[in-house]
Formats: C-alpha cells, sequence, structure tokens
C-alpha cells in the first residue's frame, strides 16, 4: 500500500499545480510592470514542466522503487507550489502598494523571492528529463532481456544468468530495476529477489543473506496478505472512490492521533490554508469544505461528536473511525505527523517527508533542535506546524528555516510574540489565541496578503489590531472574541470584502476607527458580537450595519458597556434588526424600556440571553418563538412575569431556564388564571436571588437531568397538589437553597423518587439529618454535602443525646456518600448499600453509623475512607486509617 499511498500524495498535487497554472494565472503578471521577462518564462516553461510531472507520475506507476521516484516527483510538486503561491503573493503585495500601504519590506526583498523561484523553474524541466531519460533510452534493452527471460526454459541446474555491465552513472540498476518490475516477469516467475551486492563480494555470505531475507518476505507477505483478505481491500476501495481532492483533505487528518476530536470550522480551515479546497464556481471553499465533511461522515470515514451543548452551538467535532484512521496513516506516507511524549521516549526521529506537524506534548529548544535538526534540506518544506497549547515558552529558532508555512498554531504561548512576516508570506492560517501577553500586534502583520484565517481568542491584554489590516485582502476569518481590553477595529475594515467571520466587533469613537457601517457590504456569518453600542449615537449608523440582511448569520449578542439615555439605546437596538434565520440572541446591558418588536419575530430563534437590562418590564412575545430550548435572565430588576399569555406549547422545549436576580419577578405566566404553566422537557434550573418568585415550575411534568437550585430565602412553597405527583429528575444540586428543608418542605421530597445523584452546598436549614427525606429518596445512589457550616447529625427526634439503636434503613440504595467541609458534623449516618464514604475537613467528627463500633460495621462495606483526623476517644489508636479501615 506504500506505493499506493505515496502515488496518491502526488496526484492531488499535480492536480493542484495544473489548477494554479492556468491563463488566468498568467495574464495577472502580465500587467505587471518588470516582470514581462519573467512572465514569458513562466508561459514558455510550464506547459512542458507539467507534461513532464504527469508523465512521470505515469512511468513511475510501471517501476521498481515507485516510492523513492514518487518522492523525488512530489519535492519538485512542492517547490511549483512554493513559486506559484510567492507569484500569488507579489500580486496582492502590488495592489496593496497601489492602494497605499506603506511598509518596511521592500519590493527588491520579494523580487529575490520570485527570481530565486524563476532558477528553480528553470531548472525543474532538465531535471525531471534527466530522471525520465534512462528510462525511455534504455526500452529496446528492456524489451529484448524480457523476452531473453521468458523464453529460456531451465533443465536440471542450467540457470540463466545476465550481467549487466558499464561505469557507473549509465542506468544499470535503473534498467534492472525497470526488469524487475515489469508484469510479464512477475506472472511468469514465483519468486522474485532483489539483493543489494556491496563491493566486498561473497558468494556464501550472498547465498546466506538471500536465503534469510526470501524466508522473512515470505513470512511478511503471509502477514500482509492474511490482514488483506479481512479489511484492506474494502477500506482500499472506499478510499480509492474519493475524488482526488478528498483524499487529499483525509490524508491530511493522519496529523491527528487516534480519537481526537476534531474541530470542523478550523479543519475546514486547514484545508483551504493548504489549498485542498478553493472557491469554486461562486460556491466558497467553506462550503465546499462542509460537504466534504459530510460526505466522509456519510461513507463513515467521520463520525460526528455527540454534544451536550443547549441552544446554539457554533462548534462541531468530528472523529475518524479507528480503522479508517490507519488508511490516513498509510495514505499520507509520514507526511503529517503527531509529535507527542511516547515519541521522544521512542527516540524516533522526525520524518524526512514530515510537511504537517502536530504538537502534543511540551517543547523546549533542546527537543525543538532535535527533531529539525535531523530533517534533510531534499525534504518537502513543512507546510503546518500547529502546538497543542503546549508551545515552547522559547521564540521559535531560525523562523525563516519554516518560510513555506501555510497554517501556524500556536495558542497559549508564553513566548515573546516570535512572528516575523516577512518570512512568511505563505501564511494563510494563524492562530495566536489564549495569549495574555500580547497588547499589540506588529504592525507589519499586514504585509501577510495570502492570510485567510487569524485567530486572536481570549488574548486578554491586546488592545489594538494593526492600523493597515485593510490590506490583508485574503482574510475571511478573524477572532477576536474574549480581548476584553480592545478598544476598536481598525479602519476602512469594509475594505476587507472576503471577510466571512468576525467574533467580535468593537465600536470605537476615534476618527481611526471603524464604525458599524463597514460592516454594510460583508457577507458575515456564524457568531457576531457588537460591542461598545454607546458609541452609536444616532439610529442611521445602527441601520448601516445592514445586519438584516447577512443570512449566514446565527449567532448576534449586543451589548452596551455603560449607560445611555432611554431612548437613544432604543432606536439604535430597533435599527439593528436581524433576519430571521437567527438562532440565538444575546443582549447585555440595554437601558431602554422595552425590546423592539423585531425581536418576537425571530421565529428559528433557539437561544435568548439577556442580562443586566434593569429598565425592560416585559419581554417579547414567546409564544410566538418555535422552538425556544435555552432562556437566561439576569439582573433585569423591573421583570414580572416570563409571559403576558402562555399556551400549551410556550416552554414545550425549553431545556435550560437560568433565572437570577430578578429582584420582583412573581412568576412564569401573568395571565395563568390557576392553569399549570408546562416545562415538559426543562433539564437545567438555576434560580439565584429572585425573592418575591412564589412558585417553582411544576415537579409533575419536570424531565430534569441536572438541576441547579439557587434560590432565596423568599421562595414560597405551593399546595400539597401543585407537587404531590413523580418526576423523573435523576440528578440535583442544591446551591444555597433553604426552600428544601423549610418545615413544610417534606411534599417537595415525595416527588423524586427516581433521584439518583444529589449535590447540596452551602444550605444553612440543614442541622440534622432529615430521615424523612431519606425515606422517600428510594433511588439514591450518590450523595454529596459540602459547606454546611451548620450540619451537626443525628436524626432530629434523637438529637443531640440519644442514640440510635442499630444501622438504619435510611437511603437503602446510595452506594457513594461525600462529606467535605462540615465543620460542625459530629455523627454520620449508615446505609446498607454504601460501598464508599468520604469525608474531608469535619474536624469535630465523633462517630459513623449512629454510634455503633467502628471497625464492626465498617467491615462490611466494600471501602471507606477518611481525609480528617478522627477524635481518639473512638479508638485507643489516633490513626485514621485504622479507624477507618479500607478494603
Amino acid at each position: 500500500m506504500a506505493e499506493l499511498a505515496a502515488s496518491l500524495v502526488v496526484g492531488p498535487l499535480v492536480s493542484l499545480l495544473k489548477d494554479k497554472v492556468s491563463s488566468s494565472l498568467l495574464d495577472r503578471y502580465n500587467v505587471m510592470e518588470g516582470m514581462e521577462k519573467q512572465r514569458k518564462i513562466l508561459e514558455r516553461k510550464l506547459p512542458a514542466i507539467l507534461d513532464v510531472i504527469a508523465d512521470a507520475e505515469k512511468q513511475a506507476s510501471g517501476r521498481r522503487g515507485e516510492k523513492a521516484w514518487l518522492e523525488a516527483l512530489k519535492t519538485v510538486a512542492y517547490e511549483a507550489n512554493d513559486v506559484f503561491d510567492e507569484f500569488e503573493y507579489e500580486a496582492l503585495r502590488r495592489r496593496a502598494k497601489k492602494d497605499g500601504h506603506i511598509t518596511k519590506l521592500g519590493m527588491a526583498g520579494v523580487k529575490l523571492l520570485l527570481t530565486t523561484g524563476l532558477r528553480s523553474v528553470a531548472g525543474w524541466e532538465t531535471s525531471l528529463v534527466a530522471l525520465l531519460r534512462p528510462s525511455r533510452s534504455r526500452e529496446k534493452e528492456r524489451k529484448e532481456i524480457i523476452e531473453i527471460l521468458l523464453s529460456h526454459q531451465a533443465s536440471s541446474g542450467d540457470l540463466l544468468v545476465l550481467p549487466i555491465v558499464g561505469m557507473g552513472g549509465l542506468g544499470k540498476t535503473t534498467l534492472a530495476e525497470l526488469i524487475y518490475n515489469d508484469p510479464q516477469v512477475k506472472e511468469h516467475f514465483q519468486l522474485l529477489k532483489w539483493v543489494c551486492v556491496s563491493d566486498d563480494f561473497n558468494v556464501c555470505n550472498l547465498a546466506n543473506k538471500t536465503t534469510k531475507e526470501e524466508w522473512e518476505d515470505i513470512l511478511h507477505r503471509s502477514r500482509i496478505r492474511d490482514d488483506e483478505i479481512r479489511i484492506l481491500p474494502i477500506l482500499k476501495l472506499s478510499y480509492n472512490d474519493l475524488q482526488t481532492d478528498m483524499k487529499q483533505c483525509f490524508a491530511f487528518c493522519a496529523m491527528y492521533p487516534k480519537d481526537y476530536q476534531i474541530d470542523v470550522e478550523e479543519l475546514i480551515q486547514l484545508w483551504m490554508a493548504n489549498g485542498y479546497i478553493s472557491d469554486q464556481n461562486k460556491v466558497p471553499a467553506e462550503t465546499m469544505g462542509k460537504r466534504i465533511v459530510n460526505e466522509m461522515v456519510s461513507r463513515s470515514f467521520f463520525q460526528y461528536e455527540e454534544q451536550r451543548r443547549i441552544g446554539y452551538s457554533s462548534t462541531t467535532f468530528v472523529k475518524i473511525h479507528d480503522l479508517m484512521h490507519d488508511v490516513a496513516l498509510s495514505a499520507s506516507e509520514k507526511e503529517c505527523v503527531c509529535i507527542t511524549h511516547e515519541f521522544f521516549r521512542s527516540g524516533d526521529l522526525l520524518p524526512g517527508a514530515a510537511g504537517h506537524i502536530l504538537f502534543q506534548t511540551r517543547m523546549d529548544k533542546k527537543r525543538l533542535n532535535f527533531l529539525f535538526g535531523t530533517t534533510k534540506e531534499k525534504f518537502p518544506p513543512i507546510q503546518t506546524m500547529m502546538f497543542d497549547r503546549f508551545y515552547p515558552r522559547e521564540d521559535l529558532l531560525h523562523l525563516s528555516k519554516y518560510s513555506s508555512l501555510r497554517a501556524l498554531s500556536m495558542p497559549g504561548s508564553w513566548a515573546h510574540l516570535s512572528i516575523k512576516p516577512k518570512h512568511l508570506c505563505h501564511l494563510r492560517y494563524l492562530d495566536l489565541s489564549d495569549n495574555d501577553d500580547i497588547e499589540a500586534l506588529p504592525d507589519d502583520i499586514s504585509i501577510l496578503y495570502s492570510l485567510q484565517t487569524l485567530k486572536l481568542s481570549n488574548c486578554s491584554s491586546l488592545k489594538r489590531l494593526p492600523e493597515q489590516m485593510k490590506h490583508m485582502s485574503s482574510l475571511r476569518h478573524l477572532y477576536a472574541d474574549g480581548c476584553t481590553k480592545l478598544e476598536c477595529m481598525p479602519s476602512e475594515l469594509g475594505r476587507i470584502t472576503s471577510l466571512r467571520t468576525i467574533t467580535w466587533f468593537v465600536v470605537g469613537s476615534g476618527l481611526n476607527c471603524s464604525s458599524l457601517g463597514e460592516l454594510k457590504d460583508l457577507n458575515i456569518g456564524g457568531s457576531l458580537m457588537l460591542k461598545q453600542l454607546e458609541n452609536v449615537t444616532v439610529r442611521r449608523n445602527a441601520k448601516a450595519a445592514n445586519l438584516e440582511n447577512k443570512k449566514e448569520l446565527r449567532q448576534l449578542s449586543l451589548r452596551w458597556t455603560s449607560g445611555k439615555e432611554v431612548e437613544q439605546c432604543h432606536e439604535v437596538l430597533e435599527s439593528l434588526e436581524a433576519h430571521d434565520r437567527l438562532l440565538a440572541l444575546e443582549i447585555y446591558s440595554y437601558q431602554g424600556t422595552s425590546f423592539p418588536s423585531w425581536m418576537g419575530m425571530l421565529k428559528n430563534m433557539v437561544e435568548l440571553q439577556l442580562s443586566n437590562c434593569n429598565n425592560v418590564e416585559q419581554l417579547p412575545p414567546l409564544s410566538q418563538l418555535a422552538d425556544p430550548q435555552l432562556l437566561h435572565l439576569k439582573e433585569m430588576g423591573k421583570l414580572q412575569f416570563l409571559c403576558s399569555s402562555c399556551t400549551s406549547s410556550t416552554f414545550g422545549k425549553l431545556r435550560d431556564l437560568k433565572l437570577v436576580n430578578l429582584h420582583i419577578f412573581h412568576g412564569f405566566c401573568q395571565a395563568a388564571h390557576g392553569r399549570i404553566v408546562a416545562f415538559p422537557q426543562l433539564e437545567i434550573l438555576h434560580i439565584e436571588g429572585c425573592k418575591n418568585l412564589a412558585a417553582l415550575p411544576v415537579a409533575s411534568v419536570l424531565t430534569v437531568w441536572w438541576w441547579r437550585l439557587h434560590s432565596g430565602p423568599g421562595v414560597k412553597l405551593d399546595d400539597k397538589e401543585e407537587w404531590d405527583h413523580p418526576s423523573s429528575m435523576v440528578d440535583m444540586k442544591l446551591l444555597s437553597c433553604s426552600l428544601f428543608f423549610q418545615p413544610r418542605a417534606l411534599v417537595l421530597w415525595f416527588c423524586y423518587g427516581q433521584l439518583q445523584d444529589l449535590r447540596i452546598d452551602c444550605c444553612d436549614e440543614l442541622v440534622y439529618w432529615p430521615e424523612k427525606v431519606f425515606q422517600s429518596l428510594i433511588s439514591l445512589r450518590r450523595l454529596r454535602i459540602e459547606n454546611c457550616d451548620n450540619l451537626i447529625g443525628y436524626a432530629a427526634a434523637n438529637a443531640p443525646d440519644q442514640k440510635t439503636s442499630g444501622r438504619s434503613q435510611l437511603l437503602p440504595h446510595l452506594e457513594f456518600l461525600e462529606i467535605w467541609k462540615c465543620g460542625s458534623l459530629v455523627e454520620v449516618f449508615n446505609s446498607p448499600a454504601l460501598k464508599r464514604m468520604d469525608v474531608q475537613g469535619s474536624c469535630k467528627l465523633e462517630s459513623l453509623y449512629g454510634r455503633q463500633q467502628l471497625n464492626q460495621e465498617a467491615s462490611s462495606t466494600h471501602d471507606v475512607a477518611a481525609s480528617t483526623p478522627v477524635e481518639e476517644k473512638l479508638s485507643p489508636s489516633a490513626d485514621p486509617d485504622k479507624l477507618l479501615p479500607s478494603s
């Protein structure tokens, strides 16, 4: 499969070169002043070179040593690709210069690159023809020798020996290879063996070597054949059936280790950076990439990873099927490498063919020098270098060595920014995200005219982007989310008409800042946050953003960071109308008294988050939304109800509800008129600081998996009838929630017979073990109690000085009990099914299991451990390991 894989790497490369060498490319350089001579060289040489490459590829398929042959061909193809990209860069540079771009990189520096590249072009044809000449000139001899071999009939012990004699360099070995690998020869002879003989020729040694190698070869072939009978033919068929561009895209994935979660959006951008996919017939490359991913999923090359994400999710992950990962490794032919800790422990060297490298271990100068110091000049240059959040503290040494990089990712770097744009004219993908030290990008980064993706997410110290960013004409994706100190966007950003992603657009107030009008003609998609909207002073400036025509936008966040006049806020928000395909809307610190009507018309919206909108008294009509799944409301001081009227389906698909600091919030529906407000799909409930809330969602219809309830002391319980129904909830977390431990709260617990996991945190009302509550939790298997400072223990009926007789039968299915940081705890109850107990930070603990003998009771449990000292009066020994045995 190695020869097949090698050819599959070269094939897409040749196809890529043919796409680049078009009349439009040549015409582009025809208008370059001073480049007439270079264009004539390209025009004359390129057709001949491509013909020779195609011929070489065909010749390679019929000769022994195909792998080495194709490797040489691949090297030439990579060099050609670099030269064509340098011409592309020069075209972009000249256009930027014409538009007034001032840069320190002079024209002479770039022309040197082009001149050097053209020398390579001039030499390719000669080199390739020289490679092919032996096979062409020896064709007659090859046929004659094959005819002799096939016609000879060996009698008893009569063997034919045909020597090929001549001085070095005449092509003797090449001719022998062609004969050895000829299909007629392979079919005629049952056994073929290739042996290289050294200058120290010895017949006996040669015979022994040949015999040993024959047995090893037979054994190896038997193993391969055994594997191929079962799996490989099917996998090969699936892989061979892929289109050329898809083969290259899939082989690239060998860079990732097995079971790696691959970000689909990032993967497509890396494919684009390496030239595997591009815009076709007005279809964006991103769309082409999604089609390829979906096709690979349908063929079971990839599988989508399920995510427990409610509402809108901008990130999709895939994994490569284990068996197909082996195919990708074989197809990439060591061109894609993952560097792990185990890689260094094995003592392996970086393969000379490595072009795409993912680092999954910490690197330093020593390791970097070890890896890249072994790479020979003749091997293809590195195209992709990804540091998976383990970027070295030191600068990358000799960055100019990696001048062929198309993709560079070093998130979370602690090092001084070592980017030297003048060495990276090929760069199309750059990830510097999660870097706290970057305050500003170097101005000369704007000469990366080929850059398509720039990731700066969570660079929390970043204050400004390059002033000349408008000249980065190839930029398609700009990630600035989490750059909390970013002051504004550079001027004239709208000139980058290729932009499709801007995660954060910060509206500044200075003359050198872009206004919202720069977004007017940009086809922005995905997620967009408009920040510092207080700097938008009039309606027309907001309207200029043209959000209603951005059909690819899926998530919109609107944020004010300081108070403005109520009327001005309302006019701006009204003018920022989004199209009805929007899936998620977030609004922060809006000071208007009402929301615009367009918010109620977002029929496809699944997620709504509103925060610090203190003057709003009413939400947009939720009943008009088709499938709201997530609703988060925070710091809305005048909101009393979720909606004025409800239907049976208003909250029918709501799965995540969060209500925080709604100080006068009273209920879920103003006009319920005694009807039950249904939340049939609710999974997560978080209530905090809602002191006037009269009732919780009805327990009879909850299907909660994970519930976090954080309530204030004013929450009251409704009548028993409202709670006297079973719930299918299996997981609950109570944080600072006194409601469930009030005297009348027992009615609540009767609903939760199916509860399996319960966590109680920071509850001052919990003092004694609630035996009656425990009696209702018949399915509970895990209980964790922490930071309950008033918890003493004992049953309320026995507190504090009465002993509990015998083992209690509370919580009959409880298997795991954790008690952390409950400083007043004196006694721990017992459960018959208990397997493990973990007690930490309870310095007053006196007894376990209702004051029974500790060792006697603990002996029937599987594992009981304590991380806190237990007082000596329980045992003659103060050693906690002896007091709490573990088996």
